[in-house]
Parts: structure tokens; C-alpha cells; sequence
């Protein structure tokens, strides 16, 4: 259990930034089926996290949601894990 749990946020974490590298592609990009199949995976972590950082920052032209959702999940992975351990 505590493997796959661990194997779940890595590979979670690793679909955050391909969708973050993706992006950089192109407008293009946003119209590919893989690239929609990302983002509704993705979506449900980065959009929240991005409306809460634009109410407080305003739009800085620059998303920073995938990096604070990287930060957030590893340290949910540690709690679930020391979890788990007991």
C-alpha cells in the first residue's frame, strides 16, 4: 500500500509538469486530445490554487499554480506516508 500510494503523487507530480512544459508549445497545443486529457486530470489540483494565488496576487502574467501544487502534494505525500507507516 505504501508503494502505491507513493507510485500515485510521483506519477500525479510528473503530470503536472509535463502539462507545465507542454505549454510551452504553443496555443496549439490546447487543442490536442492528450493535451485535454491532461488538463482534466491536472485541473481539479491547478485550477483552484491558481484562482486563490490571482485573489491575492492579481494576474502576474506568469503561473506559478503548477509549482505550488508540486510543493503541496510532496508535503501531503510525506503526511500520507508517515501515515501509513503506523
Amino acid at each position: 500500500m505504501y508503494g502505491l500510494v507513493s507510485m500515485f503523487f510521483n506519477i500525479y507530480i510528473i503530470l503536472i509538469i509535463v502539462r507545465s512544459l507542454s505549454t510551452w508549445l504553443g496555443p496549439s497545443i490546447q487543442y490536442q486530445q492528450w493535451f485535454k486529457l491532461l488538463s482534466a486530470v491536472t485541473d481539479p489540483v491547478l485550477v483552484p490554487i491558481r484562482n486563490t494565488m490571482n485573489q491575492f496576487t492579481g494576474n502576474l502574467g506568469i503561473d506559478f499554480s503548477p509549482l505550488v501544487a508540486i510543493v503541496l502534494l510532496n508535503i501531503l505525500q510525506k503526511i500520507v506516508l508517515d501515515l501509513l507507516r503506523y
